[in-house]
């Protein structure tokens, strides 16, 4: 028998008796051309599911899903037929559907957590499954919940090792690729000079295209612990080629479950290009705790250290401690973090005036609905550097800067692998030298394949 035939027949008894008679009495086209009103189609497949003959019921739902997709009998039906067949992923957005109108009815909650589970997402799976537990079903429905709870818990821990790969190409404007003010003149020595900016030392915005790759590896060393690897490649070409920013980012790591608790160790190092030139090395070492305190909350810290080397200016090179930590809140199809860092520079060539403290806030949500996810991301960092800086440009004064930036953006999933996805972000460095007071604004939007 098939797993997604195993679905535990206790669970039936939590379905919302709907009411056909109310519905409106709209047509529709069946495959022998034949217009047949919606209320009887739905008693159709009334009919099929109490009989059990999942595959007609599918076949009507789907032919019917163009005229009464979004009618909640219909979802019903539509949902159920489709998740008894392993179509899941109709199934999971049905059954969003239904639980975002109805979230008193743990049946359609219950079937949104299967959908996900038979789709792999066992973390959403898990959320959904405690959430109805937490409302005290009938004990048949409680035992069957724990199955599956069992399930995910030997599928998280099962000596499997998982690949998994997505692809971006993506276009927009970036209006500031070079992260310069928009200032014409800047003083010098107190006023006692007036530079004017010519050329790339100005901001200048350009058109420009980005591919993405990312790839990430797990491999289980046993039902506690697991290792893993990723590496993620970044190239972003603008008209300016001067400005044409490539990366490559390398990570593994090592993680222990013990109970609520996971304990993530782990290494990275990073290389970027500028104009196809070695720009900067970043090397680092980490340390990370998560606490799974309920289902949906989640605090977590972490302790980092990197080592970071610039190609251009040795005066740049610092070892830089920080430390993080914050909340993960998971609610149905909200997902939420909040974090606040802390890091200190150690200037490694005794050049304080490049190093700096920094304290950072990080906001982040996301809205996930049938193909649709909405995101946003919120960030303010305070910046003072150490010491002050015998350039002509900073006139003897420590430099301090405030950035904030905001990111907003939306992904429809046109297949189970591919998606579409637009953003904006804006950015805003205020400094107390004018020299790097800027404003950035960048518009994007491509394609993502993930197999």
């Amino acid at each position: 028998m098939k797993r997604h035939l195993l679905f535990p027949a206790a669970v039936l008894l939590l379905a919302l008796p709907l009411q056909a008679e109310e519905l409106p009495a709209a047509t529709l086209e069946t495959p022998d051309n034949a217009e047949l009103p919606a209320a009887d189609v739905l008693a159709q497949l009334r009919e099929l599911i109490r009989a059990g003959d999942y595959p007609a019921a599918w076949a009507l739902a789907s032919h019917a899903a163009a005229e009464l997709e979004g009618e909640p009998e219909f979802d019903f039906y539509y949902g159920l037929s489709a998740a008894q067949t392993g179509n899941h992923q109709p199934a999971l957005f049905s059954f969003e559907r239904l639980s975002a109108s109805f979230p008193q009815v743990q049946r359609y909650r219950l079937e949104l957590a299967r959908s996900y589970f038979f789709l792999g997402n066992l973390d959403q799976a898990d959320t959904e499954f405690r959430r109805v537990l937490a409302d005290n079903p009938p004990d048949a429905v409680r035992n069957n919940i724990q199955r599956f709870l069992d399930r995910i818990d030997a599928q998280r821990n099962a000596l499997t090792p998982r690949w998994q790969s997505s692809l971006s190409l993506a276009g927009g404007y970036d209006s500031n690729i070079n992260s310069a003010t928009s200032a014409e003149q800047i003083e010098l020595f107190n006023g006692l000079l007036t530079a004017t900016l010519q050329g790339d030392q100005r901001r200048t915005g350009s058109p420009f295209w980005q591919l993405r790759g990312i790839s990430s590896y797990q491999s289980p060393l046993s039902r506690r612990s697991a290792w893993d690897a990723s590496a993620a490649i970044s190239r972003k070409d603008n008209t300016d080629d001067a400005f044409d920013l490539n990366s490559l980012n390398l990570q593994t790591g090592l993680r222990w479950l013990h109970g609520q608790l996971q304990l993530r160790g782990s290494l990275s190092a990073a290389q970027y290009w500028l104009d196809n030139s070695a720009l900067q090395q970043d090397i680092g070492v980490a340390a990370e705790l998560y606490w799974r305190y309920t289902p949906a909350l989640q605090p977590f810290a972490r302790l980092q250290l990197n080592r970071i080397d610039s190609d251009i200016n040795d005066d740049l090179d610092v070892l830089r401690p920080q430390l993080q930590t914050g909340l993960s809140w998971n609610r149905g199809a909200l997902s939420t973090q909040a974090a606040l860092s802390y890091a200190s520079d150690n200037s490694r060539n005794d050049a304080d005036y490049q190093a700096r403290d920094t304290l950072g806030v990080s906001l982040s949500a996301q809205y996930s609905l049938s193909r649709w996810d909405i995101y946003a991301n919120l960030l303010w960092r305070d910046s003072d550097f150490q010491a002050a800086s015998t350039d002509p440009i900073a006139n003897g004064r420590t430099r301090s800067e405030q950035l904030t930036q905001a990111l907003t953006g939306v992904r429809y999933g046109l297949t189970n692998q591919l998606s579409a996805y637009a953003q904006l972000s804006y950015l805003d460095n205020d400094s107390n030298l004018a020299v790097y007071d800027y404003h950035r604004a960048l518009s994007e939007a491509g394609l993502t394949l993930t197999f």
